[in-house]
């Protein structure tokens, strides 16, 4: 009986044990971030960018009637100038001409839509973009609706020790109304959300649960994945 009796007891004291030394963790010092040993390649990508468009059929309404829109598609190094021009009163004339306005754009191309056309096209990431930013030539409506921009994302691998980062492909879908742009519905008339976390390898879960809790920089890059920058 002695014996049966100890079990319990040493269970109970291994716990009382764990919990104090889940105690020191939790209000000690934390483990120290992983260091990222391979940064992200931010290089020309085939087939980086998907883009879905659903234009309304009333799109760019102007006294009552629909009319093409343009957009100016930028792939840009930081999106820190694309949203000055945003904020300043004849910037989203500036970013619909489609140049290059300053040495953080990599590449621009304009895209015309019809009212009630939906696109869907792939096009390639041009070198050293880091973010996608959208300007639409409306006739009226809110500025702030006219524009978007969006992070490429990035997933972060614990690898020899080390934090890999891996850039995934953007995916964007936007719905382009009357007057402004809004978040693409879909045919079951739910949000459909810009590039969904993905699916990670179970396997890896607790070593990317300590990137993220512990590494600033992948849980920055971890908030890149579904978050766009509303302007």
């Amino acid at each position: 009986m002695r014996g049966v009796i100890c079990l319990p007891s040493i269970f109970l004291l291994s716990l009382v044990l764990l919990s104090c030394s889940s105690a020191r963790n939790a209000t000690g010092s934390l483990p120290a971030p992983l260091p990222v040993t391979n940064p992200a390649d931010w290089s020309y990508q085939k087939g980086g960018i998907s883009i879905h468009l659903r234009a309304d059929p009333k799109l760019n309404l102007f006294r009552n009637t629909p009319h093409t829109l343009l957009l100016c598609i930028y792939h840009l190094r930081d999106p820190n100038g694309f949203q000055q021009l945003q904020s300043e009163k004849d910037g989203l004339q500036r970013l619909l001409e489609c140049n290059r306005f300053d040495p953080s754009v990599m590449h621009a191309r304009t895209l015309v839509v019809q009212p009630g056309q939906e696109i869907e096209e792939l096009m390639d990431r041009a070198d050293g973009a880091k973010f996608i930013g959208i300007a639409a030539g409306y006739f009226k409506g809110d500025r702030k609706l006219a524009t978007r921009a969006y992070p490429v994302p990035l997933i972060e691998e614990i690898r020899g020790g080390g934090v890999t980062q891996i850039t995934q492909r953007l995916s964007i879908h936007l719905y382009l109304g009357p007057h402004g742009i809004t978040e693409f519905q879909d045919d079951a008339g739910k949000d459909r959300k810009n590039n969904p976390q993905p699916q990670k390898d179970p396997e890896k879960q607790n070593y990317l649960k300590s990137a993220y809790l512990y590494g600033p920089t992948a849980l920055f890059h971890s908030s890149l994945i579904v978050s766009p920058i509303l302007l």
